[in-house]
């Protein structure tokens, strides 16, 4: 029985020994011999042994330090440089070595292919900004365009109470009339964003045609000489800003073509549409 308890005990600090040892090789250590470079390969560190290595930067001095390693996967490093000395602790990572500040030092095996993706990344950066500047160059050019439209629109608007004053004086009993011609107008200067803008710009040309019409009706209207001259100002007016509408939906179409693959970076634009029943109105001359 004394000899079976004295196997029984061997075994054990056989086992508890073993377990020990392979604790200990656990630990995460830089390879002897290799040399460890930062992503732009400035920076090596070269490992002689498995207390000392070397620290190169660039054309600076190079400075042997000693190293030791720490629990897990981490070893401390202390550099004496001019009488100076500095404790860095350092990160075994698949990679390589990565240090305090987050610097990766890529092993021979991984700098290439490290190299080769930071490219990669540097790349797809560069063509990100280069297609954010056209879009931003194409919404600039949107934005102008706009400009030149609510130009024309203004100019419209600034006609049509002269012209609402006139037809008031014949045809009094048409307040719903210019009741709506006066709310649309109303609307369109309220409109805080292009959209609003838009709708306001239609439901005007809604009633713009029954305003047209009225002048059948009272030729004593159709002949008023001041009457014809606010007509033929409009006609002007409603021409330009077909043209500047046309101007501005090409602008829109080329801008939105150029964000559609830009992953929403960018909000598409609106399109300046005429309702179908709206194109009546263009259809009409004074």
């Amino acid at each position: 029985m004394k000899r079976d308890k004295l196997w029984s005990l061997c075994l054990f600090l056989i086992i508890t020994f073993v377990l020990v040892l392979s604790s200990c090789d656990k630990k995460a250590k830089p390879f002897k011999g290799e040399t460890y470079r930062s992503l732009d390969g400035k920076e090596k560190i070269k490992i002689y042994s498995s207390v000392e290595l070397e620290f190169s930067k660039g054309s600076d001095p190079i400075i042997l330090s000693k190293y030791t390693i720490e629990d897990g996967n981490k070893f401390r490093v202390v550099f004496n440089s001019l009488g100076m000395t500095q404790v860095v602790y350092f990160e075994i990572t698949p990679e390589g070595l990565k240090d305090e500040d987050g610097t990766i030092y890529y092993s021979t095996a991984n700098y290439e292919e490290a190299r080769k993706k930071d490219y990669e990344i540097k790349l797809s950066i560069e063509k990100a900004k280069r297609e954010a500047r056209t879009a931003n160059f194409a919404y600039q050019e949107v934005t102008r365009k706009w400009t030149q439209v609510e130009n024309q629109l203004r100019r419209r608007y600034d006609l049509i109470p002269n012209l609402i004053e006139i037809v008031n004086d014949y045809a009094t009993h048409e307040k719903d009339l210019f009741k709506n011609i006066t709310d649309a107008r109303r609307k369109y200067f309220q409109a805080k964003e292009v959209k609003g803008k838009i709708q306001a710009s239609n439901q005007l040309e809604n009633v713009l045609l029954r305003l047209i019409l009225l002048r059948e009706a009272y030729p004593d209207l159709k002949a008023n000489q001041y009457f014809l001259k606010l007509q033929n100002s409009l006609n002007k007016t409603e021409n330009n800003i077909a043209i500047s509408r046309h101007q501005y939906n090409n602008a829109v179409g080329q801008y939105n073509k150029i964000i559609k693959p830009l992953n929403n970076e960018f909000k598409p634009a609106i399109l300046f549409q005429i309702p179908k029943m709206n194109k009546k109105v263009k259809e009409v001359k004074f």
